[in-house]
């Protein structure tokens, strides 16, 4: 990823864990039959995603498959997304 894309990728000491680092919307949803060529695409479901914004870590416990931010935790990702809003502006 470094290479070909010119970033800069973190140790794996660096990386986030237990937090919540961006939000993004989901553009599609295709299944492996029908899936678009992608080095990057796992497993039987694929998401397809748009408008991805970075924020500041939010900390929360995660869990498999989708599921609901707890109340307090998607005030935080709310508070962190419009910061980082206004920072792209």
């Amino acid at each position: 990823m470094a290479s070909e894309f010119g970033l800069h990728v973190p140790t794996e000491a660096e990386h986030p864990s237990g937090a919540i680092i961006g939000v993004a919307r989901v553009e599609a949803m295709t299944r492996k039959t029908a899936f678009r060529p992608s080095r990057w695409y796992m497993g039987e479901t694929g998401l397809w995603l748009t408008d991805r914004t970075p924020i500041q870590p939010v900390a929360c416990r995660g869990a498999q498959g989708l599921w609901v931010l707890p109340g307090e935790v998607l005030r935080q990702v709310r508070a962190a997304w419009s910061v980082a809003q206004g920072a792209a502006r």
